[in-house]
């Protein structure tokens, strides 16, 4: 069984009430019947808790949206991180590094790029000199 957090999908199915887990090899809903309230039968939530129940609505079923998420479970892709990601990326952010003293600044250098024009990454820059 899943523990919070994780995604799900809600289920109302026959007198089945309750929460499946996705990106989960088991396929079992988790039983809550008298909390889901508000939540229809294919809504894809954030489960924060479950005693209490808490969630978060991320998609209506039968939405786009929703129907992404049942992309990203057929392919398994969590699109959710880990908060070893996290952490790492707060890391990142808190100190990119940017005052080594060894890095050096190239933004004087007319520098070509050789990507498309409508490119995002311009990981194929060039710059060329004579000797």
């Amino acid at each position: 069984m899943a523990t919070p957090p994780f995604l799900g999908r809600v289920v109302h199915d026959g007198d089945e009430r309750g929460i499946r887990a996705l990106f989960s090899k088991d396929n079992r809903a988790i039983p809550c019947p008298d909390e889901l309230g508000t939540y229809g039968s294919g809504d894809i939530v954030r489960v924060k808790s479950l005693a209490p129940l808490q969630m978060e609505l991320l998609a209506e079923g039968e939405t786009t949206q929703a129907r992404l998420y049942d992309i990203l479970e057929r392919y398994e892709i969590d699109p959710e991180f880990s908060p070893e990601v996290l952490a790492e990326t707060e890391n990142w952010l808190a100190d990119p590094g940017l005052t080594d003293d060894s890095l050096q600044d190239f933004t004087g250098l007319p520098f070509i790029t050789i990507d498309n024009e409508d490119s995002r990454d311009l990981d194929q820059a060039l710059f060329i000199e004579r000797e």
